[in-house]
């Protein structure tokens, strides 16, 4: 990201928000390697540079399988049949976190 920043005509805002990251926080990177702020790496100085990324497919999704899940909670018992997404059954657990 600092490299692909000081290429000349690119905007750090342009590339923070590529990469979902604070234009700030790119520049504090970019201060630091425009200053030659040496990095430590295992107890050894080194100074700085790139170090090229490659950037692959995300690793297959594990197949989902439909089953059931009950919590009980003193009274309250919830009962999840079939395939059910994170963020809805989280938010579930929480309501009977708050009431138990």
């Amino acid at each position: 990201m600092v490299s692909e920043s000081l290429v000349p005509g690119a905007s750090v805002l342009a590339v923070g928000r590529r990469y979902g990251v604070n234009p700030n926080q790119l520049y504090a990177w970019r201060r630091q390697f425009s200053s030659g702020e040496e990095a430590m790496f295992d107890g050894r100085q080194a100074a700085p540079g790139f170090t090229p990324m490659i950037v692959g497919d995300p690793p297959p999704q594990a197949e989902a399988k439909a089953g059931t899940i009950e919590v009980a909670v003193g009274r309250i018992v919830v009962r999840v049949d079939g395939l059910v997404d994170a963020a809805s059954l989280y938010q579930v657990l929480d309501v009977i976190r708050r009431l138990g």
